[in-house]
């Protein structure tokens, strides 16, 4: 019968919580979500973590960004294994019209805040420009232990050593494959992919 069949389910999920762990107990979830009559998505989500993020820009494309992850954030989440949860934006005019809604309290008085929050996991870099509010957000996040994405081309190409430098000592992710090559994934194929190659040189220019 169905209850009993419900009954045997409770009794595994007992066990899993018991000798597994979170992440484990997420992809087993996620994988039973699939069978008829199991707990849907609500349930299964409590066992995720939240990556709580800042974008910091919302011209088009950060704003196209801020609206695909409040869109998408269900499955996003069953692809990553974690929830992205977009805490906080600043942008440089916060009363430009926009044909989405942002409530207040995401909203950063000073940009550079969301270095110093303790809340927060990933920031999203979309100022522009080598120099300025996107030189300081992003030398700031990284010192203060930030992960970081941007699609900054100027930057990396000016900053980026030093950049990767301060990610490496303080164990963050400088992520910038969206400012490389109009966003082709060769940065992690060169990275991982190729980890067991000798690179000496790269001769063409990427841009």
């Amino acid at each position: 019968s169905k209850i009993d069949k419900r009954n045997i389910e409770v009794v595994d999920i007992c066990t899993l919580i018991k000798r597994c762990t979170i992440d484990e107990i997420s992809k087993y979830l996620l994988k039973q979500s699939k069978k008829k009559g199991f707990p849907g998505y609500k349930q299964k989500i409590r066992f995720m973590k939240k990556l709580n993020i800042a974008i910091i820009g919302l011209g088009n494309i950060g704003s196209y960004l801020y609206k695909y992850l409040e869109k998408n954030k269900r499955i996003l989440s069953e692809k990553n294994n974690c929830i992205p949860n977009v805490l906080y934006v600043s942008a440089k005019n916060k009363k430009r019209k926009r044909n989405f809604i942002i409530p207040k309290k995401k909203w950063l008085n000073n940009y550079l805040d969301s270095t110093k929050k303790n809340d927060i996991d990933l920031i999203i870099e979309l100022i522009g420009g080598s120099e300025g509010p996107a030189k300081k957000l992003v030398f700031n996040a990284l010192k203060n232990r930030k992960h970081v994405v941007t699609a900054n081309k100027a930057l990396i190409a000016k900053y980026g050593d030093q950049l990767a430098e301060i990610a490496e000592k303080n164990k963050v992710n400088l992520e910038f494959e969206a400012s490389v090559c109009g966003g082709v994934p060769i940065i992690r194929s060169i990275k991982e992919g190729l980890i067991m190659c000798r690179k000496n040189e790269c001769c063409n220019t990427y841009h």
